[in-house]
């Protein structure tokens, strides 16, 4: 699955009665944000942590960054990367699977990503962490 224009991003709360996505809360941009893979709202609400990557000939991209929760727009880039790929489907398709915003804590400045590698990134600075190579996918993780 490529990269979409996302419009909104809801947040639901598993504490809540009922637990239904359609009834949380919900974070509209004005316009589309094109080409972004996956996106987290802060907790506080006023920004969206996201991933993007892109593909191009014989490298891929991938850009994780806080969009602001009132329009959409940059607020900062907390890691961006740049690597050898290849061209064929199953490399597009490693890359875009690779390519997640998995959970966001606090203020937004402490994040765990899978973009080339799982880590976490805490106030700009990314640390590789143990638990998964790129042949193992998808994967999830939460604080």
């Amino acid at each position: 699955m490529g990269p979409a224009e996302i419009t909104g991003v809801r947040q639901l709360d598993a504490a809540a009665p009922g637990g239904s996505l359609a009834a949380a809360r919900l974070i509209a941009f004005a316009a589309p944000v094109a080409g972004l893979e996956s996106a987290l709202i802060t907790p506080g609400g006023g920004d969206v942590i996201t991933s993007s990557c892109r593909a191009g000939h014989h490298t891929a991209t991938v850009r994780i960054a806080e969009l602001s929760a009132t329009d959409g727009r940059l607020v900062r880039v907390l890691r961006a990367q740049t690597a050898r790929s290849g061209n064929d489907a199953d490399a597009q398709d490693a890359i875009f699977s690779t390519c997640q915003v998995l959970s966001v804590a606090g203020d937004g400045y402490h994040v765990l990503v899978q973009a080339f590698a799982f880590g976490r990134i805490d106030n700009g600075v990314f640390t590789s962490l143990p638990g998964t190579t790129p042949r193992v996918l998808p994967v999830s993780a939460a604080w």
